[in-house]
């Protein structure tokens, strides 16, 4: 779940690459796109088959409702993802109509998590701080299970730096709603999915059924909290659900999250009613 993503009717580019494979060249034709306009579109990350100026055109020819950017760094280890995410970070800077709107999402692996967690913190705490420089808002990817503890312990530590920093919860895992009650603080960004990552039955729930339980239960929880829920999900069910609970409780800060592709009229009708919805485009 990283990449580049725009806000209210939002495009994000994430890095998935069978997704990539399948969608890069379709996602990029101008006429597959959801009518929307582009304040401006940011890509200096690879597209496959796609020159810079034809990403850039994309952004002249959508006509709708205007969109906001974000960019999330390239995947890359160390220093060379560090280095990936300034680039991002000092290209998006170079738009000054993006400040204030924009998005990086980090992925810890991306920075070194796995060759030292200490050599992760430092290049995102140097990440981090030369995006609130830029006025570019900062979230923090949860991964894999293999990954997740290693992730959690950096995290806390980049919370307490920069509390300001949004966070990822996936409902599936069997800690998810101790993840919310430890995260969930007044305006903080928290990213609620089901959770695309498989595990052992001892980390994840397996079945369907009880994915969906613990995901009404995690929406209930930060939905009712002081928090700024970020729902990424596709399913119907919980867009309504979501939906519903905004309209009870008075609620209008609530953003969806769903891939381009994916639901694309459901994705235009959530921003007909007035709803923000950020799409993810593969990068």
């Amino acid at each position: 779940n990283r990449g580049l993503f725009l806000e209210k009717f939002e495009v994000a580019i994430v890095g998935t690459g069978d997704f990539r494979m399948k969608t890069g060249h379709r996602v990029l034709s101008t006429a597959q796109v959801p009518a929307c306009e582009v304040e401006e579109y940011f890509l200096e990350v690879p597209v496959v088959g796609f020159q810079a100026s034809q990403k850039h055109a994309l952004a002249g020819e959508l006509g709708g409702e205007p969109l906001r950017v974000g960019a999330g760094h390239p995947v890359g280890e160390g220093h060379r993802g560090a280095a990936e995410a300034l680039a991002a970070i000092n290209a998006i800077r170079a738009r000054p109509e993006l400040t204030g709107t924009a998005e990086l999402s980090l992925a810890l692996t991306g920075l070194g998590l796995d060759i030292d967690p200490v050599l992760a913190h430092d290049n995102a705490v140097t990440v981090i701080g030369a995006a609130q420089e830029a006025g570019i808002l900062v979230t923090i990817d949860d991964e894999g299970p293999g990954d997740h503890d290693a992730i959690m312990q950096v995290q806390r530590r980049l919370l307490k730096e920069y509390p300001d920093t949004g966070v990822v919860v996936q409902a599936a895992r069997h800690d998810s709603l101790d993840q919310l009650d430890e995260l969930i603080t007044a305006g903080r960004r928290i990213r609620l999915c089901k959770g695309s990552y498989t595990g052992p039955p001892s980390v994840t729930l397996i079945r369907p059924h009880d994915i969906d339980l613990r995901m009404a239960s995690c929406l209930r929880t930060l939905l009712t909290s002081p928090a700024r829920p970020l729902i990424a999900t596709h399913d119907p069910v919980f867009v309504a659900i979501t939906e519903r609970m905004m309209s009870s409780l008075g609620r209008t800060d609530v953003e969806f999250q769903m891939l381009h592709g994916i639901r694309p009229l459901e994705q235009r009708r959530l921003v007909d009613v007035g709803r923000r919805m950020r799409v993810y485009l593969p990068y």
